[in-house]
């Protein structure tokens, strides 16, 4: 009866792993699907095992390839994060997709309180992947593009991502915890309306970053660019900032009851609505009024009040363009982040309007 069960193990452990390597993108999805089934009956040391042919499968199709090469000055504005060169497609982010859904799926049935994810060189560019079920998880990235990807996992237990690049790429709706973020390109980076605890930003450039409405609790930013980020509306409850710029980062409405190490001669460049400017400020920052804004009559209109700031002085902030309203200040005074992360891009991505709509 053993031998039996082991060889419709094995039979059926062969035809899924013969349509993994299948030039059809059904007949792949179908080999991950029978990988899957099996896992639900298995052993834990036959879930181990395919467990372990589906990692062989994501690192063959997820390879990142070729890397843009980063010199001099540019290390600066990327970090180490990988800027990869090649085209990539939708069938292969399905492919991609399906796999880690069945990994996730069968790492569950085992049991363990944590088990160890690791990913190393994979291209996840564009990918959509959801999942807001708690998983016992322990994930650990390095050198991967994620950009532009969507990426929602609930409950992770432990997060480590180290030299990837995160430009664009979006996080919403559930808590970030123990998360450990390390010489990362994240320009645009989107995580608002977020709930992060215990989280580590570290020497990462997350230029035009998005964190507005988000609660922050146990989060530490060091070494990191924030300029032009939005944190409109946060809540920072035990926050510390070190050796991180500020430049035209808005921070309207943020309450900053539980901040510290932030420098007034950083504070003095952020940027904020004039009828809803930061509270609950550290007594040794003052509030940089000629940095502020306000709403003229034909909103979304606004313009920076009067000011001795030859970049700002009473000037808009707004162009309209093809109806939409674009950051025309910002885009001058963080000019050079925007075009480092257009020379990010392939050629035949590049928008012939390159700039940021306000969100």
């Amino acid at each position: 009866m053993e031998n039996s069960q082991a060889q419709l193990f094995n039979d059926r452990l062969g035809r899924g792993v013969e349509l993994l390597s299948n030039e059809e993108l059904t007949l792949r999805s179908a080999g991950v699907r029978i990988l899957e089934d099996l896992g639900g009956n298995s052993s834990p040391q036959q879930i181990n095992l395919i467990i372990n042919i589906l990692k062989d499968f994501l690192n063959s199709k997820g390879k990142l390839g070729e890397v843009r090469k980063k010199q001099g000055k540019e290390r600066i504005i990327y970090q180490y994060a990988p800027i990869s060169m090649k085209k990539t497609s939708r069938e292969e982010r399905i492919d991609l997709e399906n796999c880690l859904n069945t990994f996730l799926k069968l790492a569950d049935r085992l049991g363990k309180d944590s088990y160890y994810l690791a990913l190393n060189n994979l291209d996840f560019r564009k990918l959509q992947f959801q999942s807001s079920s708690g998983l016992p998880i322990s994930l650990w990235a390095k050198d991967c593009d994620f950009s532009e990807a969507d990426i929602n996992l609930a409950n992770i237990n432990d997060i480590t991502i180290w030299d990837c690049n995160l430009s664009k790429t979006t996080s919403e709706g559930v808590s970030l915890s123990y998360v450990r973020l390390s010489f990362c390109y994240g320009y645009m980076l989107d995580i608002h309306r977020r709930k992060l605890d215990a989280v580590s930003f570290y020497s990462s450039n997350l230029c035009r970053g998005i964190f507005k409405d988000s609660i922050f609790s146990g989060v530490a930013f060091e070494g990191c660019r924030l300029d032009g980020a939005n944190f409109a509306g946060a809540s920072f409850e035990d926050v510390k900032f070190e050796n991180s710029t500020l430049l035209c980062t808005n921070f309207s409405g943020v309450d900053l009851a539980g901040t510290s190490g932030i420098t007034q001669e950083e504070f003095s460049k952020i940027i904020y609505d004039k009828d809803n400017p930061p509270i609950n400020r550290p007594e040794d920052l003052k509030l940089p009024k000629d940095r502020a804004y306000e709403y003229r009559e034909s909103y979304p209109y606004k313009c920076f009040v009067k000011s001795d700031d030859e970049q700002l002085r009473g000037r808009s902030m707004d162009e309209q363009r093809r109806g939409r309203s674009v950051n025309e200040v910002l885009n001058e005074l963080l000019r050079e982040q925007d075009e480092y992360y257009q020379k990010s891009l392939l050629p035949s991505r590049i928008p012939r309007n390159s700039r940021n709509p306000d969100r």
